[in-house]
């Protein structure tokens, strides 16, 4: 769980937040911007979908 940028002390699964920005292909909002001169899209596309495979439901899904 991560807590948001609010500072209000409410936790979420980090999982329910990066969702959407990987489903817009919004890549920017979740990953740290500093890195962006040595980032490879592919290569970081790639990690999220071994991510998004690890934490799916259906475990049929997640790498072996």
């Amino acid at each position: 769980m991560i807590q948001q940028a609010t500072g209000m002390g409410e936790y979420i699964r980090i999982v329910k937040w990066a969702k959407p920005h990987i489903e817009r292909g919004d890549l920017s909002s979740i990953v740290d911007l500093r890195l962006s001169d040595d980032l490879n899209v592919s290569s970081i596309w790639k990690v999220v979908d071994i991510a998004l495979m690890c934490v799916d439901y259906d475990r049929k899904k997640n790498p072996p």
